[in-house]
């Protein structure tokens, strides 16, 4: 679910090749006569670049109820293994009005990934960062408080003094 704009294709078939190439290597290091091995071997050997991108489906989302929309039709495709989310926040932040309504929206959003997850499948869900000024210029994610019981487990990418992460 792409909700800020800024999914690559190219990137997107990049990640594609090297997962094929990933899988075909695992494969080839299983030893004869393992159980399972030759299957193994056989599926990685019809796995391919063009069949992995068959199965990607994109939606482009432009507001907050595009999104749930989207996570919404992505929990009926049947055969759903990975649900990515760049970025819940893109259209969560700029939510005005009632907080109470903005921290409604966002506990259903997360309701609605928990409930794709439950049907067996991964969901990586991207948060943006912010500054908050009154606790010297601290970076903290973007959802704050409203968001920050919903993932399970957490990655904070930093950079280096270079730009690098």
């Amino acid at each position: 679910i792409d909700a800020d704009g800024s999914f690559a294709p190219g990137r997107c078939a990049a990640m594609a090749e090297e997962m094929v190439r990933h899988v075909r290597r695992l494969a080839r290091k299983r030893k004869s006569g393992d159980a399972g091995s030759e299957a193994a071997r056989a599926a990685a050997s019809a796995l391919t670049v063009q069949r992995v991108l068959e199965g990607v489906a994109v939606f482009r989302c432009l507001d907050h109820g595009d999104v749930a929309r989207a996570v919404r039709s992505a929990a009926e495709l049947p055969d759903l293994k990975l649900l990515v989310v760049d970025s819940v926040a893109a259209h969560l932040r700029s939510l005005s009005g009632d907080p109470g309504q903005r921290n409604r929206t966002i506990a259903r959003l997360a309701q609605d990934l928990a409930a794709v997850s439950r049907r067996g499948a991964a969901v990586v869900a991207t948060n943006q960062m912010t500054v908050r000024i009154a606790h010297g210029d601290q970076r903290v994610p973007a959802l704050s408080e409203g968001w920050s019981h919903a993932p399970d487990a957490r990655l904070l990418l930093k950079t280096n003094g270079d730009g690098a992460r």
